[in-house]
């Protein structure tokens, strides 16, 4: 799994938008029912191939850099991060499309991975971090993050939250509020996804996904067979003291905080209501212990709740390590693959 540098994530967000006027015909992933529209690949311009992709990187760093040694030094940690060969190999084994859906009078950008020329496959709805078009999955996200997982043999699905990627999208994102709609939406449209396993869904969400996967959970009921999450937070009234800058993420996007901050805090923290989920569904808890930016307190806690509820589940706290687990990336993404292999292909 690549490791991808922070540096390249906010190019690569500046540059998710794909070319209106190429967007090449595809066999539909979904079924007519589902009323999901303009399925195109990911590998559209400028992602088309690795040389146009590099040379549109190439020009953000020359104009964004303060000398040239900065620009070659930016454009060389690229490289290494997003080599040609594995591009080259993702584009030749992997499907890879986007998409839009309607939840109410809300459109919402999706996206779908998936291994060339295989039926019957697992799926696994990943639930992204971050808010608004911050944390948004970009090309580089679905290339880093979510191929090497499909390349294991499942079908990655996942919503970017209503307001992404959208001109007057700003604050339509309210931080584990109506946007949690997108992703019960999607998961309820998977019955009409083609050459995919209906039976077997996973769930798999990454810090805010984490909680975003919980509050969808209490929808769901038994869809959802298994679920990973990595440094979720859970309590999000106990993180301010350790994070207060989240408050000014809370306070734009969460409705009614300033006269129910309390009540909205508590109806986003999974540790007040934990119990409300389907207690026969597994949960992989991963998290650094020296993660800044949401504390390690917050897989803990969460951990007790599920001993004391009896939930099978299973924690591994990573030492010394941050809120990507960057030190133990090889090590926790297998970890993640086994416990979706173990619970969603046990029976195939």
């Amino acid at each position: 799994m690549l490791n991808i540098p922070h540096f390249s994530l906010i190019f690569l967000l500046v540059f998710f938008s794909f070319s209106s006027n190429s967007k090449p015909n595809i066999e539909p992933f979904f079924g007519s029912g589902a009323n999901i529209y303009d399925q195109a690949t990911c590998f559209r311009k400028p992602f088309d191939t690795y040389d146009s992709w590099l040379a549109m990187m190439q020009q953000s760093m020359n104009k964004r850099a303060k000398t040239e040694v900065e620009s070659n030094e930016r454009l060389a940690k690229f490289k290494s991060t997003f080599p040609s060969s594995s591009f080259d190999n993702f584009k030749a084994a992997i499907d890879c499309i986007t998409f839009k859906y309607k939840v109410g009078e809300e459109e919402v950008n999706g996206y779908l991975i998936r291994p060339k020329g295989k039926e019957d496959l697992p799926i696994i709805v990943y639930n992204r971090g971050g808010n608004g078009n911050f944390g948004a999955m970009v090309f580089g996200g679905l290339m880093n993050r979510l191929m090497p997982l499909a390349e294991k043999g499942f079908v990655i699905v996942g919503s970017q939250y209503r307001g992404t990627f959208q001109r007057g999208g700003l604050l339509k994102d309210e931080f584990g509020g109506a946007d949690v709609e997108d992703v019960v939406s999607l998961v309820k449209k998977l019955k009409y996804l083609n050459h995919a396993d209906i039976n077997s869904i996973g769930m798999y969400g990454t810090s805010r996904g984490g909680m975003q996967s919980l509050l969808a959970l209490k929808e769901l009921d038994d869809i959802v067979k298994s679920v990973a999450l990595r440094a979720g937070n859970y309590d999000l009234q106990r993180d301010l003291s350790t994070r207060p800058e989240m408050e000014l993420v809370y306070k734009k996007r969460i409705p009614n905080y300033a006269t129910q901050k309390d009540k909205q805090l508590r109806k986003r923290s999974a540790l007040y209501w934990a119990g409300e989920i389907n207690n026969a569904i597994p949960v992989l808890l991963q998290h650094g212990d020296n993660d800044q930016k949401v504390n390690v307190y917050n897989s803990k806690a969460l951990a007790e709740k599920f001993s004391e509820a009896s939930r099978p589940y299973k924690l591994t706290i990573y030492e010394d390590d941050d809120h990507g687990l960057s030190n133990h990336s090889d090590e926790a993404f297998n970890e993640l693959v086994q416990w979706f292999m173990m619970h969603l292909k046990q029976n195939k």
